[in-house]
């Protein structure tokens, strides 16, 4: 503003100037004629003014108007990116929900059906390895604070590494599940496990496994990560027919899993249940899912049963494998082993593995995949991915 007021004054003093000084300077000029032509050159300079500043005010018009288009795309693409994480987030709360409800109504079906069967269910069962039966009071209580927490979702994650030998970096993770008390405390598997196999829960917190997993797989799928999870399913689900159906429904809709998940049974309740698991396990193959068995306690592995139920992983203990008497037994050593259950299409994987020794023998054997405390102990999932 201030510039146009100095140009202003600057033509406006000019004009003055030839309208006096040309009668001085040419005496044939009037003053007439010397105060037309001074008006003259003020009009046409006031008109060349504000020429040039309607120019310029268009200029600015139309960089303020650019800008704000370009500010309103750059709105719009932010709007258009947070509409989509909204979508996509709303599509994995709903999943999530979804999940819960099938959870929540599983545990319901579970819960009717131990009322049902109460005086079967109060039976004592037989206990876990080295593990006394509790008393019916502390029974209660436990079971009490188990069911309390799978209502209240406080099941936690837990991951432990299947390494590659000889960098140990993680190749694969087996999935633990972890129940928490109202206080926040761990409740230690040995304790809840078999009173939950024996009141029909386990099937319900290997759901919650699956799930927690499922949780996880689209969290390093959208770091554009790739591992797969072995989780261990309980002979109690393996054995419910409702229950499995349900979960290979699941993981059959939920195809894109298939990568990620790996499903591992005990060989014997594998290779001891009927024609009906092996269908169920089957349309799981179909669609790229992978087993893994383990539990194997004896050298002498029926390779060809597990290769006709297609299974892909062995897992067999550190102790049994390097076992000279084991070995003698079976007629074979860590590496035929190995190799003839790669000739079946087996991958096989040491297990408790603990000392640095037992990797140097698993190393000559040429054994490629290994697990154990040596390398890591379960720990919590957000702990390591």
């Amino acid at each position: 503003m201030a510039m146009h007021i100095v140009v202003f004054l600057v033509y406006a003093a000019v004009s003055i100037g030839i309208a006096a000084g040309l009668p001085v300077y040419m005496p044939a000029i009037g003053y007439p004629v010397s105060a037309a032509a001074g008006a003259f050159l003020f009009l046409l300079a006031l008109n060349v003014h504000q020429w040039l500043a309607r120019r310029e005010e268009r200029l600015d018009f139309l960089e303020a108007l650019y800008d704000l288009d370009e500010k309103q795309r750059r709105t719009a693409e932010e709007l258009d990116n947070l509409r989509q994480r909204i979508e996509k987030s709303g599509e994995r709360n709903q999943d999530l929900v979804s999940e819960m409800r099938i959870v929540r109504g599983l545990l319901a079906r579970l819960t009717e059906r131990k009322a049902r069967t109460a005086a079967t269910a109060a039976a004592p069962g037989p206990a876990a390895e080295g593990m006394p039966l509790a008393q019916p009071q502390d029974d209660e209580a436990l079971l009490g604070e188990v069911r309390a927490a799978l209502e209240a979702n406080r099941v936690d994650l837990y991951l432990q590494p299947i390494v590659a030998l000889p960098q140990r970096r993680p190749r694969h993770f087996e999935v633990f599940s972890r129940i928490r008390n109202q206080a926040g405390e761990v409740i230690l598997p040995e304790r809840y496990i078999p009173l939950a196999e024996r009141h029909g829960l386990m099937a319900t917190i290997d759901n919650f496994l699956l799930f927690r997993t499922v949780q996880i797989i689209r969290l390093i799928r959208r770091k554009g990560l790739k591992t797969a999870f072995f989780l261990n399913m309980s002979p109690s689900a393996a054995g419910d027919r409702e229950f499995m159906d349900q979960f290979a429904s699941f993981l059959v809709e939920n195809r894109e899993l298939s990568d990620f998940v790996v499903l591992e049974f005990n060989a014997a309740d594998l290779l001891g249940h009927d024609r009906w698991l092996s269908e169920q396990l089957q349309r799981l193959k179909d669609f790229g899912y992978r087993l893994s068995v383990d539990g194997i306690d004896t050298l002498s592995v029926d390779y060809t049963e597990l290769a006709r139920r297609k299974v892909d992983f062995a897992k067999v203990d550190c102790d049994l494998l390097l076992d000279i008497d084991q070995q003698a037994l079976a007629s074979t050593d860590p590496g035929e082993l190995r190799e003839a259950m790669a000739e079946y299409g087996l991958q096989l994987i040491a297990t408790h593995v603990e000392d640095e020794n037992s990797v140097i023998e698993l190393l000559d054997a040429g054994i490629e995949l290994a697990q154990g405390y040596l390398f890591s102990s379960p720990r919590l999932a957000r702990e390591i991915l």
